[in-house]
């Protein structure tokens, strides 16, 4: 099936999805050496230090293709975090990436993931243009985007029995726990990789166990990953990047977990 196909079918809705974290985020061809780290102060401020009070400064991402030629010490990614806790703005000189995060006070509560047009079609645009309307009044290069990036992270609970019925979660995978040897798997790291017919993309599927932040319980993570490069940096061709990716993981989304998942999750279409 390819995208213009995916289009016809009626996308999926839940009521109550497992869904913690969206991120949208862009890499850039190449590294731009002239910001320097008080440029970055500028742009906190851009967005509004008011919104964003908490400021990190954490490990740099890694660039997957590109080498940097510079005498200056390697910069970090700056974390702005908004009061709340549900919005994160990560940069670094060649990444601008747009976390919605879902609160923990919120982890229980029906139907309080945001509209997709709200996080992506709005906070992420807005705060983009922010970032380069700063770097265009100081006279710098505005690095074209090679590549884009947009994960959903879902924490679903483990079965009471545990990983051995995964298989009543994500229809792919199972433990067969007859006459074994080994026990029943403590962790799990479960990784696919598929190609998008149509359109120069990979969707990436994470399974792992992890431990919830709010209540310390060990649950399965669920991240499901678009990525690929971007040909035209208009914000035209780049939320109609946004839309293909969030179509497939949607879709994939629920071509990946037990029918029986999706009703405990509401859903509606």
């Amino acid at each position: 099936m390819n995208t213009e196909d995916l289009k016809e079918r009626i996308k999926p809705k839940f009521d109550n999805p497992p869904l913690v974290e969206v991120v949208a985020g862009i890499q850039f061809e190449h590294l731009s050496t002239t910001v320097q780290t008080l440029d970055f102060a500028d742009i906190w401020t851009s967005f509004g230090k008011n919104k964003f009070p908490t400021y990190r400064e954490m490990p740099p991402l890694e660039n997957t293709g590109t080498i940097e030629f510079s005498n200056l010490p390697r910069m970090r990614r700056y974390w702005f975090e908004s009061e709340k806790k549900d919005a994160l703005l990560q940069l670094q000189r060649d990444r601008f990436i747009y976390n919605w995060r879902r609160p923990p006070e919120n982890m229980d509560k029906i139907n309080c993931y945001p509209e997709y047009e709200n996080v992506v079609k709005k906070d992420f645009f807005n705060y983009y243009k922010k970032f380069q309307t700063v770097l265009s009044d100081k006279n710098i290069d505005i690095v074209q985007p090679s590549s884009m990036e947009l994960s959903y992270v879902n924490l679903i609970d483990i079965p009471e029995k545990g990983i051995s019925d995964i298989h009543h979660i994500f229809k792919d995978i199972a433990w067969n726990a007859k006459k074994r040897i080994l026990p029943v798997p403590e962790n799990i790291h479960h990784h696919l990789f598929f190609n998008v017919p149509d359109r120069p993309l990979k969707l990436i599927s994470s399974l792992t166990t992890q431990q919830r932040t709010h209540d310390g319980k060990m649950v399965f993570q669920y991240e499901l990953s678009v990525r690929g490069p971007v040909n035209n940096p208009s914000s035209t061709d780049m939320l109609e990047w946004f839309n293909d990716a969030r179509l497939w993981i949607n879709h994939g989304f629920v071509d990946t977990t037990h029918p029986d998942m999706h009703k405990i999750w509401g859903r509606t279409a």
